[in-house]
């Protein structure tokens, strides 16, 4: 019996970790592709952070009075030229190049593939002094979720535990 329970207490420890390799994997692949469309996005980049440089010495610049400024900002960058890049980079700053997160929320059919099946099989239990976390009230919801078949999360679904740079995205 007690080597039944130690082989069983391996198994779960070594799917745990295979998952874990999964997520890693994932969030591997997401951080590549995103390094690769800096790669190929680099002179954008660089003449954006020129233009840049460019508003900000003008815009510190005291001897520019504030009637001035937007002047002497075309003047310096042609208002066409700033428009192309503020568009440019925009997807940069709040689209789906901003966090690592998307990627991986593109590749979730895997993980949704092997994770029910997983959550199910795993047991949540309290921290050591018996109180329930948000995670662990949190997993409980998406294995319920799963069993019923329900891919939209209740409005009442804990989410302390998410870091607050992805809260906007829930």
């Amino acid at each position: 019996m007690c080597f039944l329970w130690q082989s069983y207490r391996d198994t779960v420890d070594q799917v745990v970790d295979m998952f874990d390799k999964l997520l890693t994997r994932t969030s591997t692949h997401a951080q590549h592709e995103i390094d690769g469309q800096l790669c190929r996005q680099r002179r954008t980049i660089q003449n954006s952070l020129a233009t840049l440089r460019s508003v900000g010495r003008i815009i510190l610049d005291n001897a520019i009075a504030d009637s001035e400024l937007r002047t002497s900002l075309f003047a310096e960058i042609p208002r066409e030229d700033l428009a192309a890049q503020v568009d440019g980079i925009a997807e940069w700053v709040t689209g789906k190049k901003n966090d690592l997160f998307h990627g991986i929320v593109r590749r979730c059919g895997t993980l949704r593939k092997f994770s029910p099946p997983l959550l199910q099989a795993l047991e949540c239990t309290p921290d050591a002094e018996g109180e329930k976390t948000a995670s662990v009230t949190g997993l409980r919801t998406l294995r319920e979720m799963n069993a019923a078949g329900r891919r939209k999360l209740p409005d009442d679904t804990p989410i302390d535990f998410v870091p607050e740079r992805l809260a906007p995205l829930g």
